[in-house]
C-alpha cells in the first residue's frame, strides 16, 4: 500500500510539474501576445486618429495655424537670392553671341550649340540636384549648386576659344539645374492658404537679376567694351550668397522623412519664436524608416499615385520652358530685324574677314553691336515679367490651377500667332511680345507651384528636379528654333511654338490632381485620400 501510494504521489507531482510548465508556456504566449500588440500599436501610431488627441500634431497643423511672418518672409528672400544668381548666368546666354561675334569669328551654330549644350547640362543637373536635396537635405544641394555655378561661371571669362567656352558654360548649366529647387525649399515653410504666392515672390527676384545683369552689361561694355568683364559679374552674386549659407535654414519636412524628428521640431521651435506663436501641445508626428523608403528613389515616381501626374508634367514642363526660353530669345532679333516674317535675306549680309576679305555668308555671325536703344528696348521686354507674376499671384488665389494653367496656355498661343501678323510697325510686334513674355513668365511659376504641390516630401525635391530637366531639353530645342529655324523660316518657327502650345493646354486640363488649398503630403500613402486624385469632388 506504501508502495502504491508513493508511486500516486510520483504521479501527483509529475502532474504537477506538468500544469507549472503549461501555466509557464502559457505565460510566455501571453507575455510574447501582449509584446507583438504594444509593437503593432506603436507601428500605428501615426495614423490620423492620433493627431485628433492633444499628444500628437501634424506639421501642417502648426505650419496652418502659424500662417505667414517673418520667418516665411527671411525663408523667401534666401530663396529668392538662389534665383538671383541663377537669372545672372542664365541672362548671359541671351546677349553673350552678340558679344562674342565682335571679338571672335563665329557662326551662327556655335551660339546654338553652346546654349544647347547649357541646357542640356542643365537637363542631367535638375535631376541630379532633386536627388541630392531628397537624400541628404535643401541645404546641401544648394551649397553644391553655387560652388559649381561660381568656380566655372568665373572660370569661362577667362576662356581663349569657342571651345573651352562651351566646355565651362556646360558645367555652368549642369549646376542651374539646381536653382529650381529653391521652389520645393520655400513651398515647405508655407501654410497652403499662402503657397501659391511662394512662387510668384520668388520669382521678382529672377527678375529683378534679369533687369540688373542688363544694365551691368550696358554699363560693362560702354566703359570697357568687353564680354569677360561681363561673364565674371555674372558669377559675382552667386559667391555673395554662398557666403551667407550658414543662414539658410533646413528644411523641417526633410527632416521629418529623414527620421530626424527632433531636429524638425527644433525648426519649427524657432519659426514658432519669430512669428511669435506657439506650437501645438504634444510631439511632432513622426514617420518610420520603412514609410519614407522610397525617399529619393526615381523609380517611385512611376508608382500608381504618381504615373499620370509626372508623364503629363514633364510634357508641360518641355512646353513651357521651350516657350518661356524661345521668347527669351526672340527679343535680340526682334528688336533689330522689326519682325517675325524673317528670311535668308535679311541675314545674308556682308561680312569682313580677318584677312579683310570680303564674303557673302548668312552662317556667320555678324558683328552688330548693341546701341544705347537696343539695351532699353531689351530692358522694356525683360520688364514684361513683372505685370506677368503680379497679375499671376493675384489669380492663382482665386482660381483652380488646372483650368487657369490650361486657359493660359490657350491665351499665349493666340498671342504667338497674332505675332504673325506682317506689318511694318515695330510696336505692334513689341507689345505681343511683352504681352507673351508675361503669359509665360507667370505659367512658368505656376507649374513650379503646381509640381511641388503634387509630390510627397519624400519624393518632391526629386520630381521638380526631373520635370525640370525635360524642361531643359526644350529650352535646348528653343535656340534652334528661334536662331536657326527663324533664320530660314519665320513661320514656320512661331506655328512650332503655337502648336506646342495648344498640346499644353490640353495636357494642363488631363492632370488628375488638383491641390490648390489642400496641405502638402509627406508621403505617398498620404494621396490615396480619394479627395486628393478626384478635383470634382472639391
Amino acid at each position: 500500500m506504501r508502495i502504491i501510494h508513493d508511486q500516486n504521489k510520483s504521479n501527483d507531482e509529475q502532474v504537477g510539474n506538468r500544469a507549472e510548465n503549461l501555466d509557464e508556456k502559457s505565460s510566455k504566449i501571453k507575455e510574447s501576445e501582449i509584446a507583438s500588440i504594444d509593437k503593432e500599436k506603436k507601428s500605428t501610431a501615426d495614423t490620423p486618429e492620433e493627431n485628433k488627441t492633444g499628444d500628437v500634431y501634424k506639421i501642417d497643423d502648426f505650419i496652418a495655424g502659424g500662417g505667414y511672418g517673418w520667418y516665411q518672409r527671411f525663408v523667401t528672400f534666401l530663396a529668392g537670392m538662389i534665383w538671383f544668381t541663377a537669372a545672372f548666368q542664365t541672362m548671359v546666354l541671351t546677349i553673350i553671341g552678340d558679344f562674342l561675334a565682335c571679338d571672335w569669328e563665329i557662326y551662327r551654330w556655335h551660339i546654338a550649340m553652346i546654349v544647347a549644350v547649357v541646357f542640356l547640362c542643365m537637363s542631367v543637373g535638375s535631376p541630379f540636384f532633386g536627388y541630392l536635396g531628397d537624400n541628404y537635405g535643401r541645404k546641401t544641394a544648394f551649397v553644391l549648386y553655387m560652388l559649381i555655378q561660381f568656380g566655372f561661371g568665373a572660370g569661362a571669362a577667362a576662356a581663349k576659344g569657342i571651345l573651352s567656352l562651351t566646355i565651362l558654360m556646360a558645367f555652368v548649366g549642369f549646376s542651374l539645374g539646381g536653382f529650381g529647387q529653391a521652389v520645393t525649399y520655400v513651398c515647405e515653410f508655407y501654410p497652403a492658404k499662402d503657397r501659391g504666392m511662394a512662387g510668384f515672390y520668388v520669382a521678382y527676384y529672377w527678375n529683378a537679376g534679369q533687369l540688373l545683369f542688363i544694365l551691368v552689361s550696358w554699363g560693362l561694355m560702354t566703359a570697357f567694351n568687353n564680354w569677360r568683364w561681363v561673364m565674371l559679374a555674372a558669377a559675382l552674386p552667386t559667391s555673395i550668397v554662398l557666403a551667407g549659407i550658414t543662414w539658410f535654414p533646413e528644411s523641417p519636412r526633410y527632416y521629418l522623412v529623414s527620421q530626424q524628428v527632433e531636429k524638425a521640431q527644433e525648426k519649427l521651435e524657432v519659426m514658432a519664436r519669430i512669428n511669435k506663436v506657439e506650437l501645438p501641445k504634444g510631439r511632432l508626428k513622426s514617420y518610420k524608416k520603412h514609410e519614407s523608403k522610397e525617399r529619393g528613389h526615381f523609380l517611385n515616381l512611376f508608382q500608381a499615385e504618381h504615373r499620370t501626374s509626372v508623364f503629363l508634367m514633364w510634357y508641360i514642363w518641355f512646353s513651357v520652358t521651350f516657350t518661356y526660353y524661345a521668347y527669351v530669345l526672340l527679343p535680340p532679333i526682334i528688336i533689330r530685324r522689326g519682325m517675325t516674317r524673317l528670311s535668308e535675306d535679311m541675314f545674308a549680309d556682308t561680312h569682313v574677314a580677318r584677312n579683310n576679305t570680303s564674303i557673302i555668308n548668312d552662317s556667320i555671325f555678324l558683328c552688330k553691336k548693341f546701341s544705347h536703344q537696343n539695351y532699353i528696348d531689351f530692358l522694356i521686354t525683360t520688364a514684361a515679367e513683372i505685370p506677368g507674376i503680379i497679375v499671376y499671384s493675384y489669380l492663382m488665389t482665386y482660381i483652380k490651377s488646372k483650368i487657369l494653367l490650361s486657359s493660359s496656355c490657350l491665351l499665349t498661343m493666340l498671342l504667338t500667332f497674332l505675332m504673325l501678323i506682317d506689318t511694318e510697325r515695330k510696336n505692334i510686334i513689341h507689345v505681343l511680345i511683352f504681352v507673351g513674355r508675361a503669359n509665360i513668365c507667370g505659367i512658368i511659376q505656376m507649374i513650379y507651384i503646381m509640381t511641388t504641390e503634387c509630390f510627397p516630401t519624400t519624393l518632391r525635391a526629386l520630381a521638380l528636379g526631373s520635370s525640370m530637366g525635360i524642361g531643359k531639353v526644350g529650352s535646348a530645342f528653343a535656340p534652334f528654333v528661334i536662331q536657326v529655324i527663324m533664320v530660314k523660316n519665320g513661320i514656320a518657327a512661331i506655328c512650332i511654338i503655337g502648336l506646342i502650345l495648344l498640346f499644353t493646354a490640353i495636357s494642363a486640363a488631363c492632370l488628375p490632381r488638383e491641390m490648390k488649398g489642400k496641405a502638402l503630403k509627406e508621403i505617398t500613402k498620404e494621396f490615396k485620400n480619394t479627395s486628393d486624385l478626384n478635383v470634382n469632388q472639391k
